[in-house]
């Protein structure tokens, strides 16, 4: 929401008042695309129009273009809570991924981390043919990065397949 920088300040405070090396979830996507080669995406959103605007203010300076914002939040009452959000079945985020789709983009990113997505991620691949970056999933995949862990992990998708060299990227 801070824009570009705003990610990196955040986990700089984190960093400090820890003393461990910390990374937030945009930084983690960002560098999720950076490992997979991806500078196109279709976002797939369950955010308000206002939130939505906002995020190719962060993507696009750091060389990410956002295709187009796919949402949701049409075939969601307004107003989900974070319950409502994990209770959301992955089928419903493979069809709308499906949806918003196509020969521009290259790969999927769903945001928030509230959102079942890990169940939703190799079938998306598989329908799509392209890499499905998630917010947990790329948390999930820098953080081990930071720690160490460079094995495949089930429901990880292309990203912890092609990705697992041990160095962070960005």
């Amino acid at each position: 929401m801070r824009g570009p920088g705003g990610d990196t300040e955040i986990a700089g405070r984190i960093e400090r008042f820890l003393g461990v090396p910390t990374v937030v979830t945009s930084t983690a996507v960002v560098r999720a695309c950076r490992a997979l080669g991806v500078s196109r995406l279709a976002v797939l959103s369950v955010y308000t129009e206002s939130v939505n605007a906002r995020i190719p203010t962060f993507f696009e300076p750091q060389g990410i273009r956002i295709v187009r914002i796919g949402s949701l939040g049409g075939r969601y009452e307004t107003g989900l809570t974070s319950l409502d959000l994990a209770r959301m079945p992955p089928d419903d985020l493979v069809r709308a991924g499906r949806e918003i789709d196509g020969p521009d983009v290259d790969a999927i990113f769903i945001p928030c981390t509230a959102v079942r997505t890990l169940e939703a991620i190799e079938p998306l691949e598989t329908v799509t043919g392209k890499p499905v970056i998630t917010a947990i999933q790329a948390t999930i995949w820098a953080v081990a990065r930071l720690a160490g862990v460079t094995t495949d992990t089930p429901l990880g998708g292309r990203l912890w397949e092609v990705a697992t060299s041990p160095t962070p990227v960005g």
